[in-house]
């Protein structure tokens, strides 16, 4: 008859702390994707826009044009994660957007294609919306989408770090980079 090993006094609190350090890891890992992601979805938008201005003349219609063109892109990546989850579950939409992921690669690096002058008679808000599509809407669209999927990813697992409290991490680090970009906007020309 084979013996069973006999516990010891914190035997069981070794077992479980081996799992602890990759749930930390996991968290970490969670937390710095979070934060990058916030941080490239609300600095790509000032930057930008200010590449933008000077070659319109720097009215106000081009920096209003880009943050309507920022926030509706942010809305639709918000709205590709709830949909996508929703209708393929968090294992295949998981699969699907490991390609979506590849697909701004086709524009990357960011910049004014060459050939795009913004036309001198006409109204500027329809050439600068496809300027914005086609040199920033992909990788844009893309990076949206990392916060609110990363939620939904976690709180499908049964991680201790899936409550509710615990995923409000990205409110907060969209908030701090939108407070960062704003910040960096406003005080980059000088003015106080």
């Amino acid at each position: 008859m084979a013996s069973v090993p006999k516990a010891t006094p914190g035997s069981s609190a070794r077992s479980r702390s081996g799992g602890r350090g990759r749930r930390t890891g996991v968290v970490a890992l969670f937390s710095v994707t979070l934060f990058l992601s916030a941080g490239l979805t609300f600095l790509v938008q000032p930057m930008f826009a200010k590449f933008v201005l000077p070659l319109f003349g720097s009215t106000p219609a081009v920096w209003n044009t880009s943050m309507l063109f920022f926030q509706t892109t942010l809305l639709a990546g918000y709205l590709y994660a709830h949909e996508s989850t929703r209708r393929l579950g968090v294992r295949r939409q998981a699969a699907v957007h490991l390609g979506v992921l590849l697909v701004p690669l086709l524009v990357l690096p960011i910049g004014i294609p060459g050939g795009w002058i913004p036309p001198a008679e006409s109204n500027p808000v329809p050439w600068l919306l496809g300027l914005l599509a086609v040199a920033v809407g992909l990788p844009f669209f893309v990076v949206s989408t990392t916060a609110p999927l990363l939620q939904r990813w976690l709180a499908a697992t049964d991680h201790p770090a899936a409550s509710d409290e615990d995923v409000s991490m990205t409110e907060t680090a969209e908030g701090e980079t939108d407070t960062a970009s704003t910040v960096a906007v406003d005080d980059d020309d000088g003015s106080k």
